[in-house]
């Protein structure tokens, strides 16, 4: 069957549901908006270039500066007056390692090897003291890759993850488009998989509950819940930070060795998305990557902060973990229309509210840096 012409403007819905047909002016409104979004995408390199690729210069990533080897930390707070590292490596003092802001509105600061490599240790404790207008908060960093909550004070705390030894997978991916007959799909929960009335972790899934799966004759499992969610009632519906794998399960490498024995069964794992349901806490990452206060994807990843965020934290469980993906709340998270959201009118991103300011069409970090 030869294409519609009318693909093209984004009307060929109209010939499948003629119903459609008083809203083709809609439809050719946002057809123009993908595109004009999509061709800004590509200019930079496409999805799979620097667009996705922020986990890699943002927060915390190993680097030099003028020859010492050390711990670049870095955020984008472009509102933000002031923004502090604080931890129990200079004793939590928010004054100890101020960052510096550069034209972009990216803050950064340097952790030299030779005075910080016997303090900033692999699961040293941090957060991060934002100054704007709104007075300050201690913020946990947006690109953490692990949150961790206090068994006395019940306070959520990132952590500097920096294993003497990376993990290494012996088992790659199976191509689920080589599966004859197709998927068949396991969906479970890491915490609720067990039996006891208690949270279940990433090693005892891997020794108990894959063998079971292998055994049914599935061949792929989809995993919800592991992005870091502080309220576990919430089924991992209220995520909080896009790179930590939940802590409450277990460490990243021990989701890692699960994500590995179940390829090595010829299992394939996809790992629930659920940006669509982020939380509305307001010290949580999703006010430093740009997020509006509705409890839904919708403006948030209108915003190119938003999009990189989500790309780059898609791209870090895709070639970290080396797993797929499930979108969870596909309808929540699409771009709203210009004429009724403009990007740069939301009451929730005004300049001084806690450390964000009105969203630039680029973060600039996509262009050629420094070290």
């Amino acid at each position: 069957m030869a294409k519609s012409k009318k693909l093209a403007d984004g009307t060929g819905l109209v010939e499948q549901d003629p119903w459609l047909a008083p809203h083709a002016d809609a439809l050719r409104h946002r057809w123009q908006h993908y595109m004009k979004i999509k061709e800004s995408i590509l200019k930079s390199g496409g999805l799979l270039g620097p667009i996705s690729q922020g986990h890699t210069y943002f927060g915390f990533n190993r680097g030099e500066l003028d020859g010492q080897k050390g711990v670049w930390y870095r955020e984008w707070a472009p509102g933000a007056t002031a923004l502090g590292l604080l931890g129990d490596f200079n004793g939590w003092d928010c004054t100890a390692n101020p960052l510096t802001r550069d034209e972009y509105g990216v803050w950064s600061v340097f952790l030299p090897d030779a005075r910080y490599g016997d303090r900033l240790r692999h699961e040293s404790r941090v957060k991060v003291r934002v100054q704007s207008a709104a007075g300050a908060m201690d913020r946990i960093p947006a690109y953490i890759r692990r949150v961790v909550q206090d068994a006395a004070t019940h306070d959520f705390v990132g952590q500097y993850w920096h294993p003497e030894h990376s993990f290494e997978f012996l088992h790659a991916s199976p191509d689920a488009r080589r599966r004859p007959g197709g998927l068949r799909i396991y969906e479970a929960h890491v915490g609720m998989a067990l039996e006891e009335a208690r949270v279940g972790t990433y090693a005892e899934f891997t020794r108990h509950i894959l063998p079971r799966i292998h055994d049914l004759r599935y061949n792929a499992i989809q995993l919800m819940a592991i992005m870091e969610h502080p309220f576990y009632g919430s089924f991992g519906y209220h995520v909080s930070n896009l790179f930590a794998p939940s802590s409450r399960f277990g460490t990243p490498e021990e989701l890692k060795g699960l994500i590995d024995t179940a390829h090595g069964m010829g299992i394939s794992v996809l790992l629930d998305v659920v940006h669509s349901h982020a939380i509305k806490n307001l010290n949580e990452a999703r006010r430093f990557l740009g997020r509006c206060a509705t409890g839904s994807a919708t403006g948030f990843t209108a915003r190119p902060t938003g999009r990189e965020g989500l790309l780059a934290g898609s791209m870090r469980y895709r070639g970290e973990l080396g797993c797929g993906m499930r979108r969870d709340g596909r309808n929540s998270g699409r771009l709203p229309q210009p004429k009724t959201v403009p990007a740069r009118s939301q009451p929730s991103n005004q300049t001084g509210r806690l450390g964000q300011a009105p969203m630039p069409q680029s973060l600039g970090w996509e262009q050629p840096r420094p070290a």
